[in-house]
């Protein structure tokens, strides 16, 4: 159902915002925070860099530099990857149920 406001209702809303009193006054705002240099040193306030990725054992499995850092982390673990899944669709629909 759509709802308008007839030109008797919007010039009773206007009446009721031009009689209303005005709001009263803001406090000022706050001064700005100052942080300590053990607070700067916070992670959340370093300029992100991008890390070199790690070297690794296997590089045939790598598609893109965050395989790099998951390999590495398995290598370090004495682990390896897991072989790569089937592409074919009924592998991807009997995954899914």
């Amino acid at each position: 159902m759509l709802l308008t406001i007839s030109h008797c209702g919007l010039l009773a809303l206007n009446l009721l915002l031009i009689d209303s009193p005005t709001p009263p006054e803001l406090p000022p705002l706050a001064p700005h925070e100052r942080f300590t240099p053990d607070e700067r040193s916070h992670w959340a306030y370093q300029v992100p860099s991008r890390p070199t990725p790690p070297v690794v054992k296997e590089t045939g499995w790598i598609r893109n530099p965050i395989d790099r850092f998951l390999l590495a982390g398995l290598e370090s673990a004495g682990l390896g990857h897991a072989p790569e899944a089937d592409r074919a669709p009924s592998c991807a629909a009997s995954r899914s149920t």
